[in-house]
């Protein structure tokens, strides 16, 4: 309720465990259907737990019953929104760092689908099945992405946005462009160019990074490349914003302290330059901290 800012929809909720059920849960409105491998005794519940699931199919409530995707081109609504969630409980249970770690396993889940099966938009209207969207791009992906969106815009507008769009479409239905246009009205930014490549196009960037510390100038020079084959309609040279910290050492008589900055740029083509003032040789360059 608070992260969403929107109170739970329903008089009640109900979790019923189900003995030899096809998936791991299901969100029926105000009652989950849950596979009975959640129910764990105390000797069990030091080894393994399953707030990932319970966490995942609560968050269902708002983000697939209080506001349901369109059609299935758009199941991502539901559910990047209820992995991304996993990541948000986990970050307020666990910490930060243990909620970082397993947002990086959601993406290597999705790079594996990717080099080893299909790739494809998350917003897809090719599809012969249902389950044909049901894929790790509509999951993991999509909450990487969910991640992205957050960092961009800031805690602050992002969460903003999810409560504006859960109140403009409650008991109703939506598609991705409606929650382009909730953030627009919530924080003012467009962002059809974040919703062109991350939803709509394919892929993701490849890159090559090096950097050259020129002691002339007191300069470091940071080279982007990006290396991806570019398809039409496929994956396209992407906009991105990164962190580099650059760290040095700084010696004062016999006392070595070390000095971290912290640059924000923009990626926006193929192959990019950019210069910051470095004083010194740097110890370590570090391209896009915080992945």
């Amino acid at each position: 309720e608070r992260k969403y800012g929107y109170a739970y929809p329903y008089p009640k909720y109900s979790q019923i465990l189900v003995d030899d059920f096809l998936f791991g849960a299901m969100e029926n409105t105000s009652a989950t259907t849950m596979t009975d491998r959640c129910v764990l005794d105390a000797q069990a519940e030091q080894d393994i737990n399953y707030d990932d699931i319970v966490a995942h199919e609560l968050a269902h409530q708002w983000w697939g019953d209080l506001v349901t995707c369109k059609d299935w081109t758009q199941i991502w609504l539901n559910e990047s929104f209820a992995t991304y969630s996993e990541y948000l409980w986990r970050e307020h249970s666990c910490g930060r760092d243990e909620a970082r770690f397993v947002i990086f396993q959601d993406f290597l889940t999705y790079l594996r689908e990717d080099f080893t099966s299909h790739r494809r938009p998350i917003v897809c209207r090719k599809y012969r099945f249902s389950e044909d969207v049901m894929d790790r791009h509509a999951y993991e992906k999509g909450a990487c992405v969910l991640d992205m969106l957050r960092w961009e815009l800031g805690d602050e507008a992002f969460f903003r946005s999810l409560s504006h769009h859960l109140k403009k479409f409650e008991f109703g239905v939506a598609e991705t462009n409606d929650f382009r246009v909730s953030i627009e009205e919530a924080t003012g930014q467009n962002l059809h160019w974040f919703f062109d490549q991350w939803l709509h196009g394919a892929g993701y960037p490849e890159l090559e990074v090096s950097y050259e510390w020129q002691r002339d100038r007191k300069m470091l020079r940071i080279a982007v490349k990006q290396t991806q084959e570019n398809e039409e309609d496929q994956t396209p040279v992407f906009r991105f914003s990164a962190d580099i910290e650059i760290a040095t050492v700084e010696a004062e008589e016999v006392i070595e302290t070390e000095r971290r900055q912290t640059f924000r740029v923009t990626v926006e083509r193929e192959e990019q330059e950019f210069y910051f003032p470095c004083e010194a040789k740097p110890r370590m360059v570090l391209f896009d901290k915080g992945h």
